[in-house]
């Protein structure tokens, strides 16, 4: 159909999508885009997992679909998910909530999410997504921590190398005590952390917090010098 163009390029840009998110994604109605998203699962350009018979479906592209995604001009590489665990569901269905929101308050962002894609350029572990907000700070990493916990090692490496990375993990209570478990080891003002309901609430507001001064100030990515 005409609108899969559409369909198929945000697929190559989040990856992973449920029916609500790709209603958001591609502001549409709700009835369309799940009949359509399940008829190509049917013919085999999508893949779908769902973590029990109750819960909502994650769809991805399946080889028949990166190679249709080519085709249709939606990207240049032969990129898919062969299979996807039930139990990575929430995780990955949180990294795209971030970045639905992320691409919402910065136009013209540009997102690597492809792990195939970063590692050519991350040794070991990759990130959960590697963008460029278009704001002057540059690539960042981003983390979204569900179950297992961010290392300590891989924030390191981070702060190292990048000026800022965000982390983003369950709550506020997981912040403060992150944060504080790492002040004196990782004192440094490049890893910024938050949690998943300030960041759904307002992305640019005051909500984020670092090793060196969390205890005194919170920062907005809009304004980080404030």
């Amino acid at each position: 159909m005409p609108g899969d163009d559409r369909l198929y390029e945000m697929f190559t840009k989040y990856v992973f999508v449920t029916v609500k998110q790709a209603q958001q994604a591609l502001d549409c109605k709700f009835d369309y885009i799940n009949v359509r998203l399940r008829r190509l699962a049917e013919n085999g350009y999508l893949g779908r997992v769902q973590q029990n018979d109750f819960s909502e479906f994650l769809y991805f592209l399946s080889e028949q679909g990166a190679l249709k995604a080519i085709e249709r001009g939606a990207t240049n590489h032969k990129r898919y998910v062969q299979k996807k665990s039930p139990m990575q569901l929430p995780h990955e269905k949180g990294i795209t909530d971030c970045q639905l929101l992320f691409s919402k308050h910065f136009d013209g962002a540009e997102f690597r999410r492809w792990r195939t894609d970063l590692q050519k350029d991350f040794d070991g572990e990759v990130p959960d997504l590697f963008f460029d907000l278009k704001d002057g700070t540059g690539w960042c990493p981003m983390e979204y921590e569900r179950m297992n916990p961010v290392s300590r090692e891989k924030l390191a490496d981070y702060a190292k190398h990048f000026s800022r990375t965000y982390v983003i993990v369950q709550t506020t209570r997981r912040v403060e005590m992150l944060l504080a478990s790492i002040e004196d080891t990782l004192n440094t003002q490049r890893l910024w952390f938050t949690s998943v309901d300030l960041f759904s609430k307002n992305p640019t507001g005051k909500i984020w917090w670092t090793p060196r001064n969390f205890r005194d100030r919170a920062y907005s990515i809009l304004k980080p010098e404030s």
